[in-house]
This record gives C-alpha cells, structure tokens and sequence, in this order.
C-alpha cells in the first residue's frame, strides 16, 4: 500500500475505525495476521493467569519440535526479552499482529548489536467489553512476574514495551511495580523487580478526551476524539454517566491514566515514541514534560507527518526507509539498556 498517498492509508484506517467493533476485530485481524514463514517464528501459550505468544525466529523448530520447553528453559539465557503489550484502544488486537516489525526487530538486534538470541514474548490480554480495568493489567503482570520468578530471567534482561493501549499498560505497570506496597493485589506478594526499561509507543496515558486536549485540527490521523470515547466507555463501563467530578476521580487514578502517576527516581529508563501529527501529541508531549521534570531518564523519539503507531504499523508512516529508520532508534536504545558500557 505504499504506493497510495499517506493521507490515503489514513483515511481508509478511519473509515475501518467507523464500522461496528465486531467488523474491526474481522477486518483489522485479517489485515495484520501473520503470513507464511512468520508462522513458524510464533509459539501461542496459554497459562492460567494469562495467554500470549512466545516470538522468536523458528520457535517452532527447537528442540526437536518442543518448543514450549525450549522457550522455558532457555528464557534466563536470552540477550533480551520484550515483554510487548499492543494496542488497539482495549478493545481489539492480537500477540501476533505485528509481525513485520518483530522480525525487522530481530534483525537489527544481530545486525548492529550482535545479539542473535532476542525474543518476545506478546500478551493476549482480555479484551473490552468481555473484559474491563483491571483485569488487562493484572493479566501483563502475571506474565511478568512469569518472566522474572517462574523462568529466573534477569530483570535487567527484560523490557516492558507497549504501543497505545499497551503503551498505556507498560506506563501502568511500571507505576505499579514502583509503588508495589500501595496496590493491594500486589502488596503480599514477594518484591518485583523493575525492568531494565520501559518502551512507549504512541502511549495513550490519559483516558480521557478533554486533558490534555486533544490535537484534533491534525488530519494526518486515524484517531478520532469520538474513538476515544468509545474505548473508555468500553473500558472503564462505570463511567458511563458519572458526574464530572466522580469521573475525574476514577480517569486520574495511575493504573487508568499513568499521566497522573509519581515516575521520579529511582525508576529505570524510558523510551517515549510519538508523531507530532497524532491526535494524542498533546498529552503525550505534556507527559513527557512531566517525566523530564522530575527527573527521570526519558529518551523521545519524535517523528513529522506520520499517523498513530506508524513505528509498528509501516504503512502508518510515509515511507519504509523511515519506518526502518525509527525502529533502528528503538533498537539502538534498548541494546544501549540492556548492554553495559565496554
């Protein structure tokens, strides 16, 4: 598609994001399966706390064609793992949607980094309206904490990393690992260590239309205010006529709107990626200000004329030369995390 104009692409996104929620989960999933050998680098697990894929080049070939115990044994081994949450306003997306850029990912690791073994592993989360606040959240924990006690990966082997929603699950969980002892599901369990970073594309860090406002004279989205709305109201179904001031209170808890959480130190690095034409600039760029005031170590990467999640999505930005180019950025900063100084 990318011989049809940015505003093109765009445009027929927006007009798959009018249709009824079923008809986008169809053709949005169609859209973004996965294809041909891209199957064989894909491993669906299924746990009791949560579901996801393990995502790493001919998983399905290890070990004599066993690759769950293949992933599992040799998790702690692993030069990096990505612990990746997608987007999809809560309401639609699958593990496996981004295909294209997780074996571009691959290959930039061993390409500029020499790191051959670098994995995934996608979460599943449950999906709104079947599923809402919190249940999302305490699925992607569980899969960390699967990660860090279950296999005894290195929590400095690991970066939590999230588009979107799932830039607003990263965000979240970071907060709630941070301020462990003040979440009450959370609090009896043993300490959870930080990850070694936090990725967030495009973030969604404020559920809410209104603050900060909304960039909406760009056209050069797919975003609408009126699909914001809509997310929230699927998400948070308690807020579906609340009075102004008792919505306030729920949107500005942390683990709803992370913009409203405490990130100072001690914390571990950030890494924020917006397009300065995305409907949701504007609180992204005021969280990111907030970040740098209180001192935390937050890397941008910020990118013109390209629509929302264009660094996962390639035709979302105008060009594959600057799709590669950003997601080269992205690579850089998590080899330069996870890799101590020579």
């Amino acid at each position: 598609m990318f011989h049809l104009p940015m505003k093109a692409r765009v445009a027929a996104i927006a007009a798959v994001l009018r249709c009824p929620v079923a008809m986008q989960k169809e053709i949005l999933g169609a859209a973004m399966a996965p294809q041909g050998e891209q199957l064989q680098s894909i491993l669906h697990v299924e746990k009791k706390t949560w579901r996801g894929s393990w995502i790493s080049r001919d998983i399905q070939k290890m070990d004599r064609f066993r690759p769950l115990r293949w992933a599992e044994s040799t998790a702690c081994h692993a030069d990096l793992i990505l612990l990746y949450f997608h987007g999809g306003g809560f309401r639609f997306g699958t593990s496996s949607q981004y295909m294209d850029s997780f074996m571009a990912i691959f290959k930039l690791f061993e390409e500029n980094h020499q790191m051959k073994d670098v994995r995934i592993l996608s979460i599943d989360y449950s999906l709104s309206p079947d599923a809402t606040h919190p249940v999302a959240l305490d699925e992607c924990i569980c899969a960390y904490r699967y990660l860090v006690h279950d296999l005894a990966v290195k929590a400095s082997h690991i970066i939590i990393a999230g588009d979107s929603a799932g830039g607003n699950l990263s965000a979240a969980i970071l907060h709630m690992l941070k301020h462990q002892e003040v979440y009450g599901r959370l609090s009896a369990l043993a300490p959870i260590p930080l990850p070694a970073g936090v990725v967030m594309l495009s973030p969604w860090v404020v559920l809410s239309s209104k603050d900060p406002v909304l960039r909406e004279e760009l056209i050069l989205d797919y975003v609408k205010k009126e699909d914001i709305d809509d997310c929230v109201g699927r998400y948070l179904p308690q807020t579906l006529g609340m009075e102004p001031s008792a919505l306030s209170d729920v949107i500005r808890q942390p683990d709803v709107s992370p913009f409203y959480g405490d990130f100072s130190p001690p914390v571990c690095p950030l890494l924020v990626a917006y397009s300065s034409s995305e409907t949701l600039a504007n609180q992204i760029e005021a969280f990111v200000r907030k970040l740098q005031k209180s001192g935390v170590d937050v890397a941008v990467i910020v990118r013109e004329n390209a629509a929302h999640l264009w660094i996962m999505e390639p035709l979302f930005c105008a060009t594959n030369a600057i799709w590669t180019d950003d997601l080269t950025k992205l690579t850089d900063w998590c080899a330069k995390i996870v890799q101590p100084p020579a």
